[in-house]
């Protein structure tokens, strides 16, 4: 059985903002679920290694900065 009622609210600016209350027909199925989680941890996966792989090339080049910058101090 379905039960609508709108209800009014009215505030001193004079708008009205209608509220329904209804219930809901279908509740989700453990596959929907599943599948919005599965998304969820590929785009985690997706940006942890981007972040990673951004991190070690900043690592790395900033190793290779001061290996050059320490090659140039000694060969002066």
């Amino acid at each position: 059985m379905k039960s609508n009622k709108t209800i009014s609210i009215s505030t001193s600016a004079t708008s009205f903002i209608p509220m329904s209350s209804t219930t809901p027909t279908s509740t989700p199925t453990s596959e929907t679920a599943s599948s919005d989680t599965s998304a969820l941890l590929t785009g985690a996966k997706v940006g942890t290694g981007i972040g990673i792989s951004v991190a070690g090339l900043a690592v790395l080049s900033a190793l290779a900065f001061v290996l050059f910058q320490r090659r140039l101090q000694s060969s002066l």
